[in-house]
């Protein structure tokens, strides 16, 4: 389903179930910090590192059901896992993850944490009404 069509079924919904329609920029959702939660040597040159990771959110509700969902555009960094989840995050607040996402690092490729691209997933409570949206 191309991304017009969906942003064109999700508002409908909305507004047939009484919601009324916001849209969910991903600017509302990012990554305030990563945490290195274990580390383990592989070979002289790899590394798999586990990562939790906290955001940061500035909506008015509570986000529920998120999912952060990581790649890495460097060849130096495999992702073993790409999704992480989180508790409950209430208006403007932050949540450290459930989860690690573990990242196998070769030392000879080049690879920094502005690699990686992150993409949210989950649910806005408005006023009670829960809707889904990509954040």
């Amino acid at each position: 389903m191309t991304s017009l069509w969906r942003r064109i079924l999700v508002t409908t919904s909305i507004l047939i179930a009484g919601g009324v329609a916001q849209a969910a920029p991903l600017s509302e959702v990012e990554v305030s910090e990563i945490l290195n939660v274990e580390t383990q040597q592989i070979s002289r040159t790899v590394h798999e590192i586990s990562y939790q990771v906290r955001v940061a959110t500035s909506y008015d509700e509570t986000v529920t059901g998120l999912t952060d969902t990581v790649t890495s555009v460097s060849p130096g960094g495999e992702m073993l896992d790409r999704t992480v989840h989180f508790e409950d995050i209430a208006a403007g607040g932050s949540q450290v993850s459930r989860d690690a996402i573990p990242i196998r690092l070769n030392r000879r490729t080049p690879f920094t944490m502005d690699m990686l691209q992150w993409s949210f997933d989950g649910e806005l409570d408005q006023n009670g009404m829960e809707w889904s949206s990509t954040l």
